[in-house]
């Protein structure tokens, strides 16, 4: 990352200057008229806030807020566009897309967020997305710019960004990318809507002003050049001594610390005191070497003292995982651990441990990586995530198995808290072993995102992951159908495993207008929900739109923390056979009767066209609608749809309403059947379990078993799908 110290920008002095007024207004109160003669003669005047390159020597915390410059807009007044209400580069949590990599923004440890490189997108042979706040990579493009877009300013405010195009496996697509990198001694701006680098004069100091550097290494003094910019020039300290502030001025003094002090030296490994040395001057001198055992660190207990500690031993000093393989090993966990964070909330955090032993591991993690916690050996334990050192902080998740696998869904520092659990064995000895997991998810929910402020999820297959939470928790997202005909599914699974439920879920689905197309709370008796047109008629040849889909907990009695939302678009799927019936064409169709020449499916052609059978009373027979023979090989999945109207007239038995299907060897097997319906009702049947076979034959039979039976069966547009 490039950073900027402070800039100087050249000024013009107007002086002895007259202004004939003759042939003007006398209404010269008006500034706008002023502002309209004066504005961009980069001279700051009247009412003017700033004029073309001119800033006015102003910041973004000048104006209230905490980082970043402003731009100056083509009425002369201040663009904040660039102005930051955080303090550093980023919002901790942040994710955005840059040069087709993912940076995601994270907490340095003063609060203060910092972009960091965490993925490269293209050496997975994928496309960096941003929605919102957050990053992913996916197979599928979704342009980040066009590239007749003006260029704009990097977050730094060192660079000019331009959108440029990149080709992976034959896909283009826009990204964002460095364009040029202004000089050292100016910053990016956006003057008059368009990003340029231009020098740029901080007045941060009255001249003559003195004080110590941030380390106390040096003494600063604000000097004044000949435009009237100020800035701190620094004259280091000399040797054993440091800047001091004594009688409102600072001085370089042997006095470094102040005697019987204690504090840690920078790398945390030794104790140091402040000791007299001579000549009436003080010295940090080590006394104590906090190495000496395992897992000890110096650790300040207040600001001016410090000794060592048991790292691990305490919540605010974890052991830092250095990567995502980690293994750490106690010979006596018990001992070496004693219990200094009660967990007295336990309905958030599991259950009473009672006097366990706590370790606690700090882990920075980016949003969606999955982890692995398991005891390789030893003590049984619990493990619970935290996000804070708090009696009263809530658990992400929690496990008394002695494994658990965790996903943040945001970028950030987590707590892994490690709990003795069960009979200690005789040595309580303890290995814990952490390692990435993979997980099945392309992106993830970001808050809020109701069905109001749906986030929007791209592609033809993926996951989009969401942590569902009681008291009505319901997280939505926007998917794009891209044509009328494709076959869109809809499922939810645990994230870490596509075959299994990660609890009682429930689907919606929402047009374009936020009318509720479909819903559904699981299937086939089990936890885990899903939409599609084989179990919802309805959606069956949806049109090309962008369409909502919420998940949300069944009975809203529990947190589901990890829930994948699967979305499959199967574009373009092949239609084998259609036929509405518009022109009562039954080409290469069979129409009979068993017994034969008994009657046959008749062409109803009042209103919308149908096929109908409606037989004599007192006839027992099967009527038969036989289909050309069909081709399903290539295909993986097919199905039939059809609408339908039954009527039954009974007395001594009930007419049928069968589909049927002759495969290759002509073997006739019972399909379906279905209920008496009075009005037209769509239906939709799975036949995937003839899929690749190549002559295939449907039967529509209506059977009436009685001679005191009558009724009739109607259908319309048939409709058979491979894909």
């Amino acid at each position: 990352m490039k950073y900027f110290l402070t800039f100087i920008i050249s000024m013009t002095l107007l002086a002895n200057c007259t202004f004939d007024k003759s042939g003007l207004s006398e209404n010269i109160n008006n500034s706008n008229n002023i502002n309209n003669l004066n504005c961009g003669n980069s001279i700051i005047e009247n009412d003017e806030s700033c004029d073309d390159t001119n800033l006015n020597q102003t910041r973004c915390v000048d104006l209230g807020f905490t980082s970043g410059y402003p731009g100056c807009k083509s009425d002369c007044t201040f663009d904040l566009s660039l102005c930051r209400d955080f303090c550093g580069e980023c919002q901790p949590g942040w994710g955005k897309c840059f040069n087709n990599n993912i940076y995601q923004c994270m907490d340095a440890g003063d609060g203060c967020g910092n972009w960091q490189l965490s993925r490269n997108c293209s050496q997975d042979g994928k496309f960096c997305q941003q929605n919102d706040n957050s990053a992913f990579c996916s197979s599928s493009c979704t342009n980040q710019c066009s590239l007749d877009d003006p260029s704009f300013c990097s977050d730094d405010n060192t660079a000019l960004v331009t959108c440029s195009e990149i080709s992976i496996n034959s896909i283009n697509c826009n990204i964002n990318t460095i364009d040029y990198e202004c000089d050292t001694n100016q910053i990016c701006t956006a003057i008059n809507e368009e990003a340029q680098c231009i020098d740029f004069c901080q007045n941060i100091c009255t001249a003559g002003e003195k004080k110590c550097s941030s380390n106390n290494s040096s003494k600063l003094t604000c000097i004044e050049d000949q435009t009237g910019c100020s800035y701190w020039e620094e004259s280091p300290c000399p040797p054993s001594t440091v800047c001091k502030i004594q009688e409102e001025t600072a001085v370089c003094s042997c006095q470094i610390c102040e005697t019987g002090n204690t504090r840690c030296n920078l790398d945390q490994t030794e104790v140091m005191e402040c000791q007299e040395t001579s000549e009436n001057c003080t010295d940090w001198v080590a006394t104590e070497n906090c190495e000496i055992e395992e897992y000890f660190y110096c650790a300040p207990q207040s600001s001016e003292q410090a000794n060592c500690q048991k790292l691990g031993n305490y919540c605010e000093y974890p052991i830092p995982l250095s990567s995502t393989a980690f293994q750490f090993t106690s010979s006596d966990f018990t001992t070496e651990f004693s219990n200094e964070f009660n967990f007295s909330h336990q309905e958030s955090c599991g259950s009473n441990l009672g006097g366990a032993s706590d370790l606690f591991l700090s882990a920075s993690l980016y949003q969606g990586q999955s982890i692995k916690i398991s005891k390789g050996s030893g003590l049984d334990i619990a493990i619970r995530i935290i996000e804070s050192c708090s009696e009263n902080t809530i658990c992400l998740k929690s496990s008394t198995e002695n494994e658990l696998v965790f996903t943040p869904f945001l970028s950030g520092n987590y707590t892994i808290v490690i709990d003795n659990f069960g009979t200690l064995p005789g040595d309580n000895s303890l290995t814990v072993n952490i390692e990435p997991a993979n997980n099945i998810c392309n992106s993830f929910e970001s808050e809020p995102n109701d069905l109001q402020n749906p986030d929007f999820f791209s592609g033809n297959l993926g996951a989009w992951c969401s942590q569902i939470i009681p008291s009505n928790d319901v997280d939505c997202f926007q998917v794009l159908l891209p044509d009328t005909g494709n076959i869109l599914t809809i499922s939810t699974t645990d994230i870490l495993q596509a075959d299994s439920c990660p609890g009682d879920t429930a689907l919606q689905l929402f047009d374009a207008n936020n009318n509720l197309i479909a819903n559904n709370n699981d299937t086939d008796d089990n936890e885990c929900s899903k939409l599609s047109p084989l179990l919802q008629p309805q959606l069956f040849n949806l049109p090309g739109d962008i369409y909502t889909v919420c998940t949300s907990h069944y009975d809203n009695s529990s947190t589901i923390p990890e829930v994948a939302t699967n979305i499959k678009i199967n574009q373009n799927p092949i239609e084998i056979l259609e036929n509405n019936f518009d022109n009562c064409d039954l080409t290469d169709w069979e129409n009979y009767s068993t017994p034969a020449n008994i009657g046959s499916w008749q062409c109803n052609g009042i209103g919308d066209v149908t096929m109908k059978i409606s037989p004599d009373s007192f006839i027992v027979a099967d009527y038969v609608l036989r289909t050309p023979t069909l081709d399903f090989s290539g295909f993986n999945h097919v199905f039939i749809y059809f609408e339908q109207r039954m009527e039954n007239n009974n007395t001594g038995g009930q007419t049928s309403a069968n589909l049927k299907v002759e495969d290759g060897t002509q073997t006739t097997v019972p399909y379906s059947s279905f209920s008496t319906i009075t009005s037209f009702t769509p239906v939709v049947v799975d036949l995937s379990e003839q899929a690749g076979k190549n002559q295939v034959n449907l039967s529509f039979v209506f059977s009436v078993p009685s001679i005191t039976t009558s009724g009739h069966w109607e259908i319309n547009n048939l409709h058979i799908i491979g894909y």
